[in-house]
């Protein structure tokens, strides 16, 4: 009963005992290149890196060598050649090859920014391509899934972030410096002015205490004078409610001053 004939491919007959042979050889193809898998996980976790996108980045490696290897010997047992395959395929081929190399490209921009973490879950960055603030949710195979500020969800090919220029706000910590300006009349109190904003400064509970804030006389116009109010934050994610919160107070201890805003 193995040596029946069931089809042919080229000049290779397959049997039924060749059949089983190729489902055995990919029932095997797979579980070992899950078994390979886990093996790179375990080695590499026992190298106290356990970080599990880490870990899943280098175990994926091995399993894929298996899977190539082992996808290549069924092929082979059933007559096909993937040198053949490609050829008999034209222009259809370089089709395949080229979506190949974008899906291929992706991959391993993947893989390398899992690898290196220059950009990890939950990382706030500024995508300067498009300008835009995005908080990284997760890195897939192909893509990159973040949320902006605004609450839009968005996919960015991997390939994009690893090549383009992205500016990882929280690689080391969460500290952000807040930075505001503010125009007054020339011919006011400047010193007033000053002692007043530096209080206003002073009296924010919700500053970080980590990096010290500033009050500075930043410009002298024609009618104005301009300072540069900087603030330091614990957490970049409350940046735009910090911001806020600094233009109110600022704008308050002016009010209370009777201190009026020059125009910009």
């Amino acid at each position: 009963m193995l040596s029946w004939p069931l089809f042919s491919i080229g000049d290779t007959q397959t049997t039924l005992g060749s059949l089983l042979a190729v489902m055995a050889v990919v029932i095997a193809t797979v579980y070992l290149g899950r078994l390979a898998r886990k093996k790179m996980q375990h080695h590499v976790e026992k190298l106290h890196v356990q970080d599990g996108e880490v870990s899943s980045a280098y175990g994926i490696i091995p399993q894929l060598i298996v899977w190539v290897i082992g996808f290549e010997i069924a092929l082979h047992l059933l007559g096909i050649q993937l040198t053949t395959l490609f050829a008999a395929g034209g222009f259809f081929a370089i089709g395949i090859g080229f979506a190949a190399k974008s899906i291929f490209e992706n991959f391993l921009s993947g893989e390398i920014l899992r690898l290196e973490r220059t950009i990890k879950p939950g990382d706030v960055v500024i995508e300067h391509q498009n300008n835009k603030w995005l908080v990284i949710e997760s890195i897939g195979l192909r893509a990159t899934k973040a949320k902006t500020y605004d609450g839009e969800e968005v996919l960015v090919p991997n390939s994009t972030v690893a090549q383009s220029m992205v500016e990882n706000l929280t690689r080391s910590d969460r500290l952000y410096r807040l930075e505001i300006r503010v125009g007054v009349g020339r011919e006011l109190d400047q010193e007033a002015i000053l002692d007043a904003l530096e209080k206003a400064v002073d009296e924010l509970d919700w500053r970080s205490t980590a990096e010290t804030p500033s009050v500075y006389m930043d410009e002298i116009g024609g009618s104005s004078v301009h300072y540069g109010i900087v603030v330091w934050i614990d957490d970049i994610a409350d940046a735009r409610e910090r911001r806020s919160d600094l233009h109110r107070a600022i704008w308050r201890i002016l009010r209370d001053n009777s201190i009026n805003i020059a125009d910009a």
